[in-house]
């Protein structure tokens, strides 16, 4: 009898002693603070993976209107990958480093450059690029290829494909893109550049 009582009230004290410590404020502070810890760590984790990141853009493709060192608001939520639109992506050729250009074209679009004027032809149509601060002179590999099999020429532009973009960068004549490696498929597209903060 005496040994049941004594496991009684042990298990009694027991119960008593969690109580208390449940409805200690310090332990209810403790809880909500990590908790909210928890929640905000998640949310940036989803945040960062999938809604908004951030790029240092490295070298001067796309200068002038973005230079290097500068930071800038990717937005990885918009897949309605538009002409003008600049984005961060792999390249063909490249699949570890991003590059930024912009869109010149999207699919189902022609593209021709006319080297000899450095004015760009899409959809047949002379496109206005206030963004550039000289014409397009240079080519690149993809291109050159393309003019070495004769599949390359005012009558036989590029044709974007479908789910691939033609991009560009701004400086044009210093820059590795579609010239280069050719159209990019829009599942290499990690973001659309969209404000800068530094």
């Amino acid at each position: 009898m005496k040994l049941n009582d004594a496991n009684t009230v042990a298990a009694s004290n027991g119960v008593h002693k969690d109580i208390n410590k449940k409805n200690n404020p310090a332990f209810k502070w403790a809880f909500i603070i990590i908790g909210a810890v928890v929640v905000v760590m998640l949310a940036m984790f989803f945040i960062k993976t999938f809604v908004i990141s951030v790029v240092t853009v490295s070298g001067t493709s796309m200068e002038p209107a973005i230079r290097e060192g500068e930071s800038w608001l990717i937005n990885k939520t918009n897949q309605n990958y538009q002409k003008n639109d600049i984005i961060t992506f792999y390249s063909n050729e490249d699949r570890k480093n991003a590059v930024v250009s912009r869109i010149i074209a999207v699919e189902g679009d022609t593209v021709y450059i006319d080297f000899n004027s450095g004015d760009i032809y899409v959809n047949n149509e002379m496109i206005d690029e206030p963004y550039v601060s000289e014409k397009t002179k240079t080519g690149g590999k993809y291109i050159t290829s393309l003019i070495e099999d004769g599949k390359y020429g005012a009558g036989t532009p590029i044709v974007v494909e479908k789910d691939h973009v033609f991009v560009m960068g701004d400086n044009r004549n210093n820059s590795r893109d579609s010239r280069e490696f050719g159209p990019i498929s829009t599942s290499s597209v990690f973001g659309i550049i969209f404000k800068k903060i530094k």
